[in-house]
């Protein structure tokens, strides 16, 4: 018990948390005398605010209320001596303490926790490297002229992604148009055909059109390359079109504020 504090707090009995109706009789109530912050000592005691206070982390703990942490780094309430008056009128105790005595592991793990919880807020959203970004931008100011460029690159109203869409398919038409010229013959000239596709074996074809034949069921990939070119280039135009329409109407107050 030499790690107890004993404090009159009334004249009368209290309770100090539900379930512990009789734990202070006569208004005594007994705490662990150790701070469940570090294990400090637990030493001083504020009679007006009624708190009990660890004078080395100022931990201050609310006797009235079940020591509840009211200030400071503890993370739990000290634990509270269920107490009792004998017949012979002294104060003894129910039991032993309900609870562990002291900061215990427990309670680190949580600490953990929460400074780590504290310490990723304060970081922001993308971590250490986003907070050394931001400190660099603070300095430089690269933020406020790229974001005007990331403008101009990925708009804020979904209708400029008409223009994307157009670059993109431009961008795999000169791809796959490489990829063909390899392979396409511009030729008129009149052959016959003796290639890998049957139905036309032996059939007279110009140069250009037995190359495409050659292309789409002797080259690898060939087919899939005159797909992609195809496709390409009908969404290129289409987009185009759309994207003039949509230059030529400008975009409601509403949605260009959105």
């Amino acid at each position: 018990m030499d790690q107890t504090v004993l404090i009159r707090v009334s004249n009368e009995a209290f309770t100090t948390m539900k379930g512990r109706e009789t734990w202070a009789p006569h208004g005594y109530v007994a705490y662990s005398k150790v701070c469940t912050h570090l294990g400090c000592p637990v030493g001083l005691y504020e009679q007006e605010l009624q708190l009990l206070v660890c004078p080395c982390h100022q931990s201050m703990f609310n006797v009235t209320n079940g020591a509840v942490p009211q200030f400071g780094p503890a993370p739990r309430p000290l634990p509270q001596l269920p107490l009792y008056v004998d017949s012979s009128g002294y104060l003894r105790s129910q039991s032993d303490y309900h609870e562990a005595v002291g900061p215990g592991f427990w309670s680190v793990s949580e600490r953990r926790h929460q400074h780590q919880a504290l310490e990723a807020q304060a970081l922001g959203r993308y971590g250490r490297v986003g907070k050394t970004l931001d400190e660099l931008d603070d300095r430089l100011g690269v933020a406020r002229g790229g974001r005007t460029f990331m403008d101009k690159i990925f708009p804020d109203h979904w209708s400029f992604m008409l223009g994307e869409i157009a670059l993109y398919s431009f961008l795999i038409l000169l791809v796959t148009g490489v990829f063909l010229t390899l392979y396409f013959i511009p030729s008129s000239a009149i052959v016959t055909y003796h290639g890998s596709y049957a139905p036309l074996d032996g059939q007279k074809m110009t140069q250009a059109f037995a190359s495409t034949v050659n292309l789409s069921f002797a080259v690898r990939g060939g087919l899939l390359m005159r797909q992609m070119h195809h496709w390409a280039c009908d969404i290129f135009v289409g987009a185009i079109v759309i994207h003039m329409a949509r230059v030529s109407s400008p975009v409601p107050s509403a949605s260009r504020a959105n």
